[in-house]
């Protein structure tokens, strides 16, 4: 059994909408949610594409097909204005994943794609100017 929680609505925005999920590999697997994904039928323009991560070496069980390589980077970290705010399922409504994995087999493999969309709209703040007016009579 896999079981993910998936951060999906912030202050009543999208924060990572769900508009694929996608079974792939040689074991089986079946995954449900409590709720409808994608109902707003938005696509992923890049929605082809996957990006795997795999150890050097090669003896990933990945010979033989099209895939493109990610590979980690250590990225200097940088003094931000403001504070950062880490957002996890104790501050953000979350959707539970559950996926039935089924019997997989040494060399094989079970991979599970959550394609989603970056909901930037709901990180954007509105500031509010506060306007003063001024009447003179004379």
């Amino acid at each position: 059994m896999l079981d993910i929680e998936w951060p999906y609505r912030f202050n009543n925005g999208s924060l990572l909408y769900i508009t694929k999920l996608e079974v792939d590999g040689d074991g089986g697997m079946n995954c449900s949610t409590d709720m409808e994904i994608n109902p707003l039928n938005v696509s992923n323009p890049l929605s082809g594409e996957k990006n795997i991560t795999s150890p050097s070496g090669g003896g990933d069980g990945t010979e033989g097909r099209n895939r493109k390589h990610v590979h980690r980077r250590e990225l200097e970290r940088k003094e931000m204005e403001g504070d950062l705010e880490t957002l996890d399922c104790s501050k953000v409504q979350c959707l539970k994943i559950r996926c039935q994995v089924g019997r997989v087999e040494r060399g094989q493999s079970a991979i599970l794609y959550i394609h989603s969309r970056l909901g930037v709209a709901t990180f954007l703040k509105v500031r509010l100017l506060s306007v003063m007016l001024l009447r003179l009579y004379t």
